[in-house]
């Protein structure tokens, strides 16, 4: 584009506002438009001038990976030598290089490294974490602060020249090895404090000493790294395989369903009880309830005891294993709630008056010899 009109001036210290639409007929006194446009995460403008008949560049100014919405200038303002990426746009105005807050969040770690991953800069295995950004632009870790103790934000500084892009990672090797730190040759970040298996904390605070985020963890298994899935998550686990530096693998599921506890109940002999038991289970994917029906030996109780607080006294010599109950395996059951009902038939001997459980079958042997039948009906 050519200057919009002879005598055409930009005050000092001022600025002016080019529209790059390729519509220059709209162009005015304080908002000129170029006669073409330019697009995309990359790309360069250039302010040249006439001389002699003879053009030289005055300026010019290029960009690459630049996230939309986002501008990319000088910083201090007219420094042709410091630009980068800015804050926000600032059309007319001085322009904002001030870093936004890193969203950085430690993703996973591994406090008991043995022999999962050697460090590619001595071969070491040595403890090591892992930083997510989980924003949409690219996040310069320059200046920031990582720690093991959450009593001293400034343990150790991040260098400059630790960028991730949006939805990256980052290894650091909590090695104390701070020397072997080269982002031009080896991606990773070496920090000033190493972990314990043991069990301590992780932190990351910004250059204005404000935490960004924190992970606490107690006692290490060797080799198992945890860490948040899915990635920048809230909730922590254990993980079934290490993922440095790449997306969280999932963690087992198979977790036992909760019981809901219930109060005592009691029967009388040739009584039938009834009872609803309710569990519950966050697993996922949905899992299949199987239940059984299983004895149950009473504790042992002296001759002068009773069975329960309604039912008759029996003789500790006649007394028969057994009660009524129900189990679930640790296979796990559906997300949410899930209700059986369990109940059970219990006989009287007519002979020797003893007890026995039925457990959804009758044994046909007992009492025999005194010709004692059991009770009509079953259980289910």
């Amino acid at each position: 584009m050519g200057i919009p009109h002879p005598g055409a001036q930009i005050p000092a210290g001022g600025f002016v506002l080019v529209w790059m639409d390729g519509e220059n007929g709209e162009t005015t006194s304080n908002a000129w438009h170029a006669n073409f446009r330019v697009g995309g995460a990359t790309g360069v403008v250039a302010l040249v001038s006439s001389l002699s008949n003879r053009l030289a560049v005055a300026d010019h100014l290029r960009w690459a990976s630049a996230p939309a919405d986002r501008a990319y200038g000088s910083w201090p303002d007219g420094d042709p030598l410091s630009r980068k990426l800015l804050r926000e746009p600032t059309p007319r105005a001085p322009n904002d290089g001030t870093s936004p807050p890193p969203r950085v969040l430690v993703n996973e770690w591994l406090a008991d490294n043995v022999a999962c991953l050697p460090d590619p800069a001595d071969g070491q295995y040595e403890d090591w974490f892992e930083l997510y950004n989980p924003a949409d632009d690219p996040m310069d870790l320059g200046g920031a602060s990582l720690t093991d103790d959450l009593s001293n934000a400034n343990k150790y500084r991040v260098p400059a020249g630790f960028f991730r892009a949006p939805k990256g990672f980052l290894l650091v090797w909590a090695d104390g090895e701070t020397g072997q730190n080269n982002p031009a040759v080896r991606p990773h970040l070496h920090a000033g404090f190493s972990l314990s298996e043991n069990g301590e904390a992780i932190a990351v605070y910004d250059a204005a000493g404000r935490l960004v985020d924190a992970v606490v963890f107690g006692p290490q298994a060797t080799d198992v790294s945890e860490g948040r899935y899915p990635d920048g998550a809230g909730s922590i686990a254990r993980l079934p395989q290490a993922t440095p530096a790449a997306p969280n693998a999932a963690p087992a599921t198979n977790r036992p369903p909760r019981l809901f506890a219930r109060a005592v109940q009691s029967v009388f002999r040739g009584g039938r009880i009834q009872f609803h038991a309710t569990a519950e289970d966050d697993d996922t994917p949905a899992q299949t309830l199987t239940f059984m029906m299983f004895n149950a030996r009473p504790a042992p109780s002296s001759s002068r005891r009773r069975a329960n607080s309604r039912g008759p006294q029996i003789p500790k010599a006649r007394r028969r294993p057994g009660r009524c109950a129900c189990g679930w395996p640790t296979a796990g059951i559906p997300p949410g709630r899930l209700s059986a009902t369990c109940s059970c038939r219990r006989c009287r001997c007519r002979a020797c008056a003893s007890v026995r459980s039925l457990a959804c079958r009758v044994s046909p042997r007992a009492c025999a010899p005194s010709g004692c039948r059991p009770l009509s009906g079953g259980a289910t």
